[in-house]
């Protein structure tokens, strides 16, 4: 049992400075509390939660704290990386005031997480790219480890969704990413938001998995801009050797 590993993906949190704010009829702030609440039925069991982006609405620097006040007190490791809404200059700037480790590739029970940057450069576009530098990481350090069963995580969704309104607006060079990740068979899972949606998706015998917002959550498969009814939640991981298991978790409507 010491060598399972259980860990929580949190995403799209879309959060203001300011707590009591509402879009789309959702105080995002709100709905992430009580996803945190429903996590706690969980905590004794976790190694560790991994935000994968959209933390913020609006890159604002409070949004980051907000966090850090309601993960780190939970007295377990938590780890992050950036989404279109997010500023990674900004996320690199505070990470020193609060709990979040900033490591990009760590080492748990016997897997390897390798954490990502899809946003563009400048900051600015809501699609995702991953640039010749970042796709230069993830190679090297898929190479570094070929025999230690991996995890790649990054915000846009690398995988197409044909007619869809999201589609355009997921990792623009996905190929190039394939092309790394058909390399490499130790990888076993690949794991993302962005999309607002909860789906698992299978590809050269890798699991896509795309985890729920804590925010509003996106009908993804219309031609137009939709959002579902579900409820807000979180994925949930159990790794044990070179097998993933995983469930989403949701709060209750009536909350």
């Amino acid at each position: 049992m010491d060598n399972t590993l259980r860990f929580a993906q949190i995403s799209d949190l879309h959060l203001y400075a300011q707590k009591d704010f509402v879009y789309h009829e959702h105080n995002t702030y709100q709905t992430f509390v009580q996803v945190i609440d429903l996590l706690k039925d969980e905590i004794e069991d976790l190694d560790f939660i991994l935000l994968t982006g959209d933390m913020a609405a609006k890159q604002e620097k409070e949004v980051y704290y907000h966090i850090d006040e309601l993960i780190t007190p939970l007295g377990v490791k938590w780890h992050w990386l950036p989404g279109n809404h997010d500023s990674a200059t900004l996320m690199q700037a505070v990470a020193p005031k609060l709990g979040v480790q900033t490591t990009r590739v760590f080492e748990a029970k016997g897997w390897r997480f390798i954490l990502l940057n899809s946003v563009d450069p400048e900051e600015q576009a809501v699609e995702g790219i991953l640039p010749p530098e970042e796709l230069q990481f993830l190679n090297q350090h898929l190479r570094d480890a070929p025999d230690t069963s991996t995890i790649v995580a990054l915000h846009h969704q690398p995988i197409a969704l044909p007619g869809a309104w999201v589609d355009p607006l997921g990792l623009q060079n996905k190929e190039e990413f394939y092309a790394i990740v058909d390399q490499h068979p130790q990888i076993k899972a690949v794991i993302f938001g962005h999309i607002h949606h909860a789906k698992l998706w299978e590809r050269n015998q890798i699991q896509y998995l795309a985890a729920p917002a804590t925010s509003y959550q996106f009908n993804p498969y219309t031609p137009e801009f939709s959002l579902d009814l579900l409820a807000p939640g979180y994925r949930l991981y159990t790794l044990e050797t070179n097998t993933i298991y995983s469930e989403v978790k949701r709060v209750s409507l009536k909350n």
